[in-house]
């Protein structure tokens, strides 16, 4: 007996124009639908900043700095609590 499975990908996307971060979804290469997960993300990656900055749980502020590092122009975030 043989079995086909189709493949499936997911990709996360972000579109600088429209500011979405987009998880899109493609069955055999062909493209099938695209969900706006900005909101999710972003606060996702806000609260995980505040963690690993150890930010207290009752508050605090996080100001990040866009840096362009000289090799091969890759933007990096930095973050540091401030007082």
């Amino acid at each position: 007996m043989n079995h086909y499975k189709e493949s499936s990908e997911l990709t996360l996307t972000y579109n600088q124009t429209s500011g979405k971060i987009c998880l899109e979804t493609y069955d055999e290469g062909f493209f099938n639908q695209e969900i706006d997960i900005t909101s999710e993300v972003v606060e996702l990656v806000v609260e995980k900043l505040f963690n690993d900055m150890g930010c207290p749980e009752n508050g605090g502020v996080l100001e990040l700095t866009r840096k362009q590092n000289k090799r091969d122009k890759i933007v990096k975030i930095i973050g540091e609590i401030k007082d």
